[in-house]
């Protein structure tokens, strides 16, 4: 998996949640945000990024 830029977060998400569920992970706020650092994602994009996995989990918004 290539090195993750903060923007755009829903792609970013998308692949994280993808390659976690790959991998035979659950997608969740720890495993995301814990992938994420280690792809070289910044505080604040983490947050971005944990924020929209909640408003999806929760069906709202994208």
């Amino acid at each position: 998996m290539a090195a993750l830029t903060p923007a755009p977060h829903a792609e970013a998400l998308a692949e994280l949640i993808g390659y976690l569920m790959r991998a035979g992970v659950e997608p969740t706020r720890l495993a995301i945000a814990s992938l994420a650092t280690d792809r070289g994602l910044d505080n604040d994009a983490v947050r971005d990024l944990l924020d929209r996995f909640d408003r999806q989990a929760a069906g709202g918004a994208q």
